[in-house]
């Protein structure tokens, strides 16, 4: 997960840190709080990402699924469709995906400028999302793990 972790921290720190800028794309400004939604929204991410890849074994069934379920999660983040035309279970279904709780503390931090304690909701539920997928890739991992040859009986 460390591995993953840094190829996307380093890829957010080049999107959100020189791209902004070099860019001059629209930013109300927090990097501060950008760079902690960062540390926070990327492991999330890659511990859900490896449970997926955990459930599903094969590569081309786990590239499957999320071609499957990339576009919704995407409708569900609320950037396209606007979350209250979304019947009640879905309002209620979006706030389990990573990707909406990182897009609305995103926006909220990169484009209003909004201090911490605004988004420290979306914070601490990513926290939560990435503690609990990191609790199931330890539990999976340890029941899918090959076990070891158990120890030879004593000669007799």
């Amino acid at each position: 997960m460390a591995g993953l972790s840094c190829i996307g921290l380093t890829s957010g720190a080049f999107y959100f840190g020189w791209v902004f800028f070099l860019q001059d794309y629209p930013r109300g400004g927090n990097p501060a709080a950008a760079a902690l939604l960062l540390l926070v929204y990327v492991p999330a991410v890659c511990a859900l990402g490896l449970v997926i890849g955990l459930l599903v074994r094969d590569r081309e069934r786990a590239l499957q699924v999320l071609l499957f379920t990339a576009l919704p999660m995407f409708f569900l983040s609320g950037v396209p469709w606007p979350d209250e035309a979304l019947p009640t279970l879905l309002q209620a279904l979006r706030w389990l995906i990573p990707s909406t709780l990182g897009i609305q503390a995103s926006l909220r931090v990169n484009q209003m400028g909004a201090p911490l304690a605004d988004v420290w909701m979306y914070l601490a539920a990513l926290v939560l999302q990435c503690a609990v997928s990191v609790g199931v890739l330890v539990v999976l991992a340890r029941r899918t793990a090959p076990r070891p040859p158990g120890p030879a009986a004593p000669a007799r």
